[in-house]
């Protein structure tokens, strides 16, 4: 099922990029996982930059913490359940999937279906993985003083235009 699934994945993600999506399942995980214990990871040029495993053991230790609060279930359907959303979303409904561990935020900076003029929103609003995803498909992040400098600019331009309007006025 996982390969299908990867397959389908692979059709919408960048071919220009390296990024791999593995899922496994290890033997072993008793009462808690009875199936096992999945992994899912992402890599970019052979860097990790998602493991649902380790980057959520931090739950563990959470007094809180209840079973179905785990970034996995008894096989691997969750990590399935957010590429799937994915690939079978509306392209216009893209930008409005989220999920709590930041896989969507991955995807998303990856698929091809996403227009660059789209790219400046992602990697303001997203992850930092997903922000590595972007400038490996070519994205130039704004330096900060050119950002702050053309929002200087928008505010004298916003004041000379209100300006004008007023002296029109009288």
């Amino acid at each position: 099922m996982w390969s299908q699934i990867q397959r389908k994945l692979y059709e919408i993600i960048d071919p220009k990029i390296n990024l791999q999506v593995h899922c496994a399942v290890y033997p072993g995980g008793g009462k808690t996982c009875a199936n096992g214990i999945p992994r899912f990871w992402v890599t970019l040029d052979g860097e990790v930059i998602f493991d649902c495993m380790h980057d959520f053991m931090f739950m563990w230790h959470d007094k809180d913490f209840d079973i179905g609060n785990l970034p996995f279930e008894d096989d691997i359907s969750w990590c399935c359940g957010i590429v799937i959303r994915h690939f079978q979303a509306p392209v216009d409904r893209l930008m409005t999937l989220h999920d709590r561990f930041g896989l969507t935020d991955i995807l998303l900076a990856a698929d091809r279906r996403i227009g660059k003029r789209r790219w400046p929103e992602i990697y303001k609003n997203r992850s930092e993985a997903a922000r590595k995803v972007l400038i490996a498909r070519g994205y130039v992040p704004p330096n900060e003083d050119e950002t702050k400098l053309e929002a200087e600019i928008q505010d004298v331009l916003n004041t000379l235009a209100a300006s004008n309007a007023a002296l029109k006025s009288l």
